[in-house]
């Protein structure tokens, strides 16, 4: 008489339906880190505006933590902005958006 054992180290991948029954539990897959990463400029790629908003809290909540702990800090991020070889949305320390020209010929 053959008598298989239970392995419970299996009945973590089990789960049961309103029923009752017995069913397999679904992968649960982890969200992909494409939607940010990096531009080709090397900045940090939020992907769209409500994310880089948040980021930009973050930074700011961190700066200020830095600020009461060490009595400085070198946090100064204070906007975001479109890009548009990314597609995506970056943050910035510049107060506001300069057009960086040459000298105008006379």
């Amino acid at each position: 008489m053959n008598i298989s054992r239970i392995d419970y180290s299996d009945l973590s991948n089990v789960a049961r339906t309103k029923s009752g029954k017995r069913a397999a539990v679904k992968q649960v897959r982890k969200p992909a880190k494409a939607a940010s990463g990096k531009c080709p400029t090397g900045k940090v790629r939020m992907k769209d505006h409500k994310q880089a908003v948040q980021k930009l809290h973050r930074a700011k909540g961190a700066g200020f933590i830095e600020l009461a702990n060490n009595g400085s800090t070198t946090r100064q991020e204070c906007r975001t902005y479109f890009c548009g070889r990314c597609n995506g949305h970056h943050l910035t320390s510049m107060r506001e958006w300069t057009i960086r020209s040459g000298q105008v010929a006379a």
